[in-house]
């Protein structure tokens, strides 16, 4: 799923389209067991038997690994800037701080909600992903970061 809104400076210049990329899954844990888990087995593990990132600042434990910074394939380096663990529902939000990435921005909210099914003890985890590409790679970076996320989170459910 992805969605694009056109964005104006304050004078009006036209800039490149916002890509907003939303991956859901629900998995049988309770909201902050599934925020640990994709903590654990997203940010941490890599998400898959492809890659494991290198944490290069750990961040604090004790609060869903907030400010911790990794690098992932390509020198891209991600940090947790925000954990909300006691919000309804509990989210955290990450950037990209560096790297090669043909975006200007790129801001990251995961939101870990209780099963709109009504299941007791699940949870729909929606992660959203907000970047404005630079000129000419905007279909690229849609292609790569949501076949990344979307991969990532779909080994969820195996990993714990």
């Amino acid at each position: 799923n992805f969605r694009f809104t056109r964005l104006h400076t304050q004078s009006h210049h036209f800039r490149m389209p916002l890509l907003e990329i939303v991956k859901q899954l629900t998995v049988a844990l309770p909201p902050l067991a599934a925020m640990q888990a994709w903590v654990d087995h997203v940010w941490v593990g890599g998400g898959g038997p492809m890659f494991k990132p290198a944490i290069e600042q750990p961040g604090d434990e004790a609060r869903f690994r907030e400010g911790c910074i990794r690098k992932v394939p390509g020198f891209i380096r991600e940090k947790i800037t925000s954990v909300a663990a006691d919000a309804d529902p509990p989210r955290l939000e990450y950037v990209v701080v560096s790297g090669p990435l043909p975006v200007r921005s790129h801001a990251a909210v995961v939101v870990f909600a209780p099963s709109a099914s009504g299941e007791q003890n699940s949870t729909d985890i929606t992660w959203t992903v907000t970047m404005e590409p630079y000129f000419g790679f905007f279909y690229f970076v849609r292609l790569l970061v949501g076949t990344a996320i979307g991969s990532m989170l779909s080994n969820l459910p195996a990993m714990v």
